[in-house]
């Protein structure tokens, strides 16, 4: 059981400090907004001369940059708009997108390890490997609690790798949860485009390993070149 403790703790330790990140790190506020090309903001007035295709935000009052939105429960703008996680309590956009995935696989592999050192620790006891044993020994009183934290353990990491699943499935094909790959919200769109397997590996390669390039990634079918780079446009 012992050498179960040197894999599960140090991995915990590196998942609380990935988790601290996330509550600090900034998720990609902006609080400019669009400029022009010589640097000055761009007002209601660019959008309603038809000069920019963009969005107003009313309470931010500024011309939004493409893939961004206004989230109220941060009272801010967030590019890169993901979602907003209620578990760091704040948005997943541009500044946190790629930790927060990675955090969430970090997260149901320690769940993982966590059942596996649980049912290893309650094999011992029973002296044998049958799943009946052990559900035996698992039920006895001294050992219900670390039973229901199995259980809880075991949901958490099939949750966080249903999240995983989820955010590469948007993420091979450059999009968030909110927005699709040109930029608009997605909804009902998000499995309208076919993305080839090839072009998935590529995706999730550039989203952790070039993140910038993958965020400026657009093209007609979800693949190319970018008319949403990350600078102001």
């Amino acid at each position: 059981m012992c050498y179960w403790l040197y894999i599960v703790f140090p991995f915990t330790f590196y998942l609380f400090y990935h988790f601290g990140v996330l509550l600090w790190q900034d998720p990609g506020v902006d609080k400019v907004g669009r400029t022009n090309l010589d640097g000055s903001p761009m007002t209601i007035v660019d959008i309603a001369s038809n000069s920019v295709d963009g969005d107003y935000c009313m309470t931010c009052e500024f011309v939004t940059r493409p893939r961004t939105k206004h989230c109220k429960l941060c009272g801010a703008c967030c590019e890169g708009f993901d979602h907003h996680c209620m578990w760091i309590m704040k948005c997943v956009g541009k500044g946190n997108h790629k930790r927060f995935v990675f955090f969430c696989f970090l997260l149901g592999v320690d769940n993982f390890f966590f059942v596996a050192a649980g049912m290893h620790y309650l094999s011992v006891i029973a002296a044998s490997f049958s799943f009946y044993d052990i559900l035996k020994v698992a039920n006895q009183p001294d050992n219900i609690w670390l039973s229901f934290l199995i259980v809880c353990n075991l949901a958490t990491g099939i949750y966080a790798f249903m999240n995983v699943y989820a955010q590469l499935e948007n993420v091979s094909s450059l999009r968030t949860t909110y927005f699709d790959s040109q930029g608009n919200v997605s909804y009902n769109k998000r499995r309208s485009a076919y993305v080839s397997m090839a072009t998935r590996l590529r995706n999730i390669k550039l989203f952790f390993l070039d993140y910038k390039e993958w965020y400026s990634y657009r093209t007609p079918n979800s693949v190319g070149p970018s008319c949403y780079p990350m600078a102001a446009v």
